[in-house]
């Protein structure tokens, strides 16, 4: 493999297959006759600019991923305790704080990776707000059932648009990988009893959000980006 399919191929992992052959036919122009030396240079420089939203996005949805799915669990059982409930009877609140972990990850990271005009960022906040409510109110008779409603209701308006099934199936197969991931990092036994066992959530909580992430970023490069980049070039050439 030649250096231009090399630096082609390391580029297409942090900006798309047209961007990057533009951007290395650039640097092959402006190192020409300056040896390999500043070629590499410049393409480790590219990497690094394109990739810092996506890093930066990476850390704020493992901080605040967190935080917006375990406050308001906290705080439903705060309200439980309070009032004197000591069991919320036969449902599963963890159920609903994991789903909500997944969505606000996901949530945050587009929306700091790929800006608050993404699809992908909408339907992910809108998604995440939902959990979080849910998490509020699953021990209310009819919370989550009214929250089901919703929910349905505002999906079935979202998918009318074939962009925007593309948006949900991005956004479900990424709750999916994290979700498949966050199983089986359960399935790791720990000993509470030791203190690395607290130290060891935090690795394994970065390889739930970089896999998560990861998935949403590549099918949202895959199935939206250049989707829609080959359907403007068919119309140009109808």
């Amino acid at each position: 493999m030649d250096r231009t399919n090399a630096a082609e191929w390391i580029l297409r992992r942090v900006v798309g297959s047209s961007r990057a052959a533009e951007l290395v036919g650039d640097r092959i122009e402006t190192c020409s006759g300056e040896g390999d030396l500043r070629f590499w240079l410049s393409i480790s420089w590219l990497v690094v600019v394109f990739s810092f939203r996506t890093v930066a996005g990476l850390l704020a949805a493992s901080i605040a991923g967190v935080l917006l799915s375990w406050t308001p669990f906290a705080f439903a059982f705060t309200r439980l305790y309070l009032i004197g409930i000591k069991s919320p009877g036969p449902l599963d609140p963890g159920r609903y704080l994991a789903i909500s972990m997944l969505m606000w990850i996901v949530a945050v990271f587009s929306l700091v990776r790929f800006g608050f005009r993404s699809q992908l960022t909408r339907i992910g906040l809108m998604g995440a707000l939902l959990s979080m409510l849910a998490v509020c109110v699953f021990w209310l008779p009819y919370g989550i059932a009214a929250i089901s409603v919703g929910a349905v209701g505002f999906f079935s308006f979202w998918i009318m648009n074939a962009k925007n099934r593309r948006t949900l199936a991005v956004l479900l197969l990424a709750l999916a990988s994290g979700g498949l991931m966050m199983f089986l990092l359960i399935r790791i036994p720990l000993n509470p009893r030791h203190s690395y066992a607290v130290w060891m959530l935090i690795p394994e909580l970065f390889a739930l959000v970089v896999v998560e992430c990861g998935m949403a970023s590549f099918l949202h490069r895959k199935l939206l980006v250049e989707t829609s980049s080959n359907a403007i070039g068919y119309d140009a050439t109808a």
